[in-house]
């Protein structure tokens, strides 16, 4: 089962008390998080509806596009569940609209990357 919820990531702190809002996906208690793109301070997030509250000066539109992201995400997600293929790397890549699928992602060991950087540097 796939769980879907919109959190301020209060893990994540930026300047001036400022938090992004991220959608928490869960599957066989796992999870990952997706990046909304919108940021708010704490004292203008409310927690009982998971939105940001109406005396924000951009509440609306800022409730619109969490709410466009959040039913993006789930369709993406119920999409690869009925195909018997959610994984969240394939969740990832159909949300990054990436023409390459997801088996002929390179994965890279911690050695190999370590060596890289020594290369760079």
């Amino acid at each position: 089962m796939v769980y879907f919820k919109v959190l301020l990531n209060d893990k994540r702190q930026k300047s001036d008390d400022i938090y992004p809002v991220v959608v928490r996906v869960t599957h066989n208690r796992n999870n990952t998080t997706f990046n909304t793109g919108i940021r708010v301070k704490s004292t203008m997030w409310d927690s009982s509806s998971l939105s940001i509250k109406g005396s924000h000066r951009d509440a609306q539109p800022y409730n619109k596009t969490i709410s466009e992201f959040y039913s993006k995400i789930q369709n993406e997600a119920y999409k690869l569940i009925n195909d018997e293929s959610f994984s969240f790397e394939h969740l990832k890549a159909a949300l990054s609209n990436e023409t390459t699928s997801v088996s002929s992602i390179k994965k890279t060991t911690f050695k190999a990357y370590g060596e890289q950087l020594v290369e760079i540097c």
